[in-house]
């Protein structure tokens, strides 16, 4: 159970609306997006892994196969 912070009021955008975070809404796919998160296929294994976009160090590997859910894929500027 998530317990509420007393006296806080949630995070605004731009926009005025309230920012929520990304969540899995259990119908197969996921409202927004991680942040500072892409994912590359390792050619080797055919796995996805995912990297940290500020630090450029990887965070972990699919193991089941088939991409991360709301994580953006790398675009790889030499083949197009």
């Amino acid at each position: 159970m998530r317990a509420e912070r007393i006296g806080t009021t949630p995070p605004v955008g731009k926009s005025g609306n309230v920012k929520t975070m990304a969540k899995n809404t259990g119908d197969n796919h996921r409202d927004g997006s991680v942040k500072n998160r892409t994912q590359v296929s390792n050619p080797v294994n055919n796995n996805f892994t995912k990297r940290d976009t500020t630090t450029g160090q990887f965070i972990e590997q699919k193991t089941s196969g088939g991409p991360f859910k709301g994580v953006a894929k790398e675009v790889d500027k030499r083949r197009r």
